[in-house]
């Protein structure tokens, strides 16, 4: 039977019983101490049961008795001092009440066992609970940090845990050789030796305040071994109480790309939205959805968010209720099914709603889905942009922002060239004079959307490989979805008007690296000509319209904002009777069929757009009007 069933009083009555036991051990102990001999001179039974009885009490009333016993550490030991000290305080007094006599050194002793005898006799108990408890084999693993952090998520999985620590690793010089909570201290030098020895294959990153260029440079380090790396939550995520220590999850991949991120300008958030009503097109994006849940929070007079996708805006409208409920935010949102390319609907929801802002978030972005369906790539990035560019100017929207992509930037794919024609438009009707801000902001690939090639890496490592990767030189830059809304809102907050904002992606990462990193974080190894076992990268080829690495500025010409993230670039435009003689001309084009005829024009508006020809061209067109 489990000690656990047993009722709380007949537990606290056998501990407090073993405990009587130890402290009887501890007094012959300190007695054979005073009178040197093994057989030393005893007070009477009454006495020694007073003794007991005294130290009982002491640790009643310090309140180790209401300690869980799985929880042994500076507390307890703590309260269990304080426990000794009141009892033999009050037992000195009455024994020289009652004519007995011992030296100062024997009650110093006898606080000093009694202390070390209690917390000794509890640790043993909290092992042999823990072993009873954990009667599978326990994986071994190693802890990257001997912080606080890491003592901490030591003492949970030595309470009881499939998972044992068997040593820290610390950049400290200082700690290495020692031992913490039992475990060796060793560098990372150590780290090989240790895992073959121990045949460890998994790593616990416990440090959640570091920097993130040293974080990735411990990833890159650790990406030499075969280790499945799982890493403690962040220190906002711990304070804020959202989750413990000992809440483990895989290694993300903004921690082996290691951007630097800045807190955001609350002042610039507020001022783009607060008090102000908002739409968001293509809300049930990758992109949109964010820009959803970041506007709510932001006090709006109210949110209109529009979609064609009657699932995507259901799922939405589950998450931003939970968010109004959960944080007492008070906000309207109202949720519109319909197509961008309904340029009288737009223009209705625009008046009908009094909308100061626009985000435009709503396109087709998939390069490879848009070069088999070029028809509809371009009716919905560049007539559906249209439609809700007029819509906003007639319905007299203030700010209107365009969500576009490093892939407008000399596309090599006719999403990218959509994309850019998109921009035109914008460029187009702000010279023209109107009274609507248009703007833009441009960003590279973000983690975590909808066809992004990161969860397609995990899924493929998941299931033990091979992982695709098109060309063993291709780069990409990388920004998490949270962060590339948060600027967009904030570029919003500066637009003057004709504005191609563009964000800071740091640095192009090689997708090979990246999966390579990916693998061996997840505890394997690549497959090579040396190396039989582990996960193959296979090679695909670049798909059409795919660029070895992308671009955000067509002239190179840029302007610091007054935000170090966001820059503000200088793009070549037309004016806006040239654009809708184009723009006719491609509608007849994309409503005959005219696959040939739609790539000519756009190449026509976009001279950088190098052609990319496609032997076969499903017909899947539908009259939008």
């Amino acid at each position: 039977m489990k000690i656990e069933r047993f009722p709380r009083l007949l537990r606290l009555l056998a501990l407090a019983l073993l405990d009587s036991l130890v402290a009887l051990i501890a007094i012959w102990i300190a007695l054979a101490v005073q009178y040197e001999t093994l057989n030393p001179y005893r007070p009477s039974v009454y006495m020694i049961a007073g003794m007991v009885l005294c130290l009982i009490l002491g640790l009643w009333i310090s309140g180790v008795y209401k300690t869980v016993l799985r929880f042994v550490g500076e507390e307890v030991l703590i309260r269990v001092l304080i426990a000794a000290l009141l009892s033999v305080g009050s037992i000195y007094y009455a024994a020289q009440y009652v004519g007995y006599q011992a030296d100062l050194s024997f009650w110093v002793l006898l606080v000093l066992l009694w202390t070390g005898a209690i917390i000794t006799f509890r640790r043993f108990l909290r092992s042999w609970f823990i072993r009873a408890k954990i009667q599978t084999k326990r994986e071994p693993v190693l802890i990257y940090g001997a912080g606080s952090a890491g003592r901490q998520l030591c003492a949970m999985l030595q309470m009881g845990s499939h998972l044992k620590p068997i040593a820290f690793i610390d950049d400290d010089t200082r700690l290495w050789g020692r031992k913490l909570m039992g475990l060796p201290i060793i560098s990372q030098e150590s780290i090989a030796k240790t895992i073959e020895k121990k045949s460890v294959h998994t790593l616990l990153f416990a440090i959640p305040a570091l920097d993130k260029a040293r974080q990735k440079q411990i990833f890159q380090m650790l990406s030499q071994y075969p280790l499945r790396v799982r890493t403690v939550p962040s220190v906002q995520e711990i304070t804020r109480g959202e989750k413990k220590v000992s809440d483990l999850s895989d290694v993300h991949i903004m921690d082996i790309i290691g951007r630097q991120t800045i807190p955001a300008d609350n002042q610039l958030l507020m001022q783009a939205i607060s008090g102000l009503s908002v739409m968001v097109t293509g809300a049930g994006g990758s992109i949109g959805a964010e820009l959803c849940r970041q506007i709510v929070r932001l006090q709006p007079a109210q949110l209109v968010v529009l979609d064609i996708s009657e699932i995507a805006l259901y799922h939405l409208q589950n998450t931003l209720e939970a968010i109004i409920q959960n944080e007492n935010l008070g906000v309207t949102v109202k949720y519109q099914l319909g197509s961008v390319l309904r340029r009288r609907r737009m223009q209705r929801l625009m008046q009908d709603n009094q909308v100061n802002v626009v985000y435009h978030a709503a396109a087709y972005k998939h390069v490879p889905i848009v070069e088999n369906n070029p028809i509809e790539g371009v009716l919905n990035n560049v007539f559906g942009t249209h439609a809700v560019v007029e819509a906003a100017q007639h319905a007299g929207v203030e700010l209107f922002i365009l969500i576009s992509t490093d892939k407008a930037v000399r596309p090599t794919n006719l999403m990218g060239a959509s994309k850019r024609v998109a921009e035109m438009i914008l460029q187009a009707k702000h010279q023209s004079g109107s009274q609507t801000k248009f703007s833009m902001v441009r960003f590279g690939n973000v983690v975590g959307s909808s066809g992004s090639v990161i969860p397609l890496f995990q899924q493929q490592i998941r299931s033990g490989g091979p992982v695709t990767v098109t060309h063993p030189e291709v780069t990409r830059f990388f920004m998490t979805i949270p962060e590339a809304a948060q600027l967009v809102i904030q570029a919003s907050a500066i637009s003057a008007g004709g504005d191609v904002f563009l964000l800071d992606m740091g640095k192009p990462i090689k997708i090979k690296a990246l999966a390579e990193q990916l693998i061996h974080l997840s505890g394997y190894t690549v497959k090579n000509d040396s190396m039989d076992d582990g996960i193959a990268i296979v090679y695909t080829g670049l798909r059409p319209g795919e660029k070895m690495y992308e671009e955000l500025l067509i002239t190179g010409e840029t302007e610091a904002t007054c935000h170090p993230m966001i820059k503000r670039g200088k793009e070549p435009s037309i004016s806006e009777a040239d654009l809708t003689a184009q723009l006719l001309r491609l509608r007849a084009a994309a409503k005959a069929f005219d696959y040939e005829g739609v790539e000519q024009i756009v190449h026509a508006l976009v001279p950088e757009y190098i052609k990319v020809k496609h032997d076969n061209h499903p017909i899947n067109h539908y009259d939008y009007e």
